[in-house]
């Protein structure tokens, strides 16, 4: 009797302990720009550095650019993670120019909005 009662309460413990519930959660990547989110450039262009941070990254995820506007936006480098360079192009109209830089990781999107002043008359 003695052993019958010890075996069942092992096996009640066995029970038990596999009926608890996995509370580990697996929290979901977030893209922030970190830098001013409109980007403000004079008529002659340059070179300007975006900054952005993912938190809870995924393994293998790679951050992708796209721009709006390539005639204005005419490269970008996103090789060091963190931070996406940008080259825009000279204005050589009188117009205020417009475009957008758009940081990918995998679903989420970020846009920086890309203001160009014109040549003055």
């Amino acid at each position: 009797m003695r052993n019958f009662l010890l075996c069942f309460v092992a096996l009640c413990a066995i029970v038990v302990s596999s009926c608890e519930t996995n509370n580990s959660t697996v929290d979901e990547p977030k893209l922030e720009i970190t830098s001013d989110t409109t980007l403000s450039v004079d008529k002659s262009g340059g070179i300007y550095t975006i900054e952005y941070s993912v938190t809870n990254p995924v393994e293998g995820q790679k951050v992708e650019v796209d721009v709006v506007n390539p005639q204005m936006i005419t490269a970008t480098d996103a090789d060091m993670f963190g931070q996406v360079k940008v080259s825009i192009s000279a204005n050589t109209s009188t117009d205020v120019r417009e475009g957008a830089v758009v940081i990918k990781y995998g679903s989420l999107t970020q846009t920086v909005k890309v203001l160009q002043a014109g040549e003055e008359n």
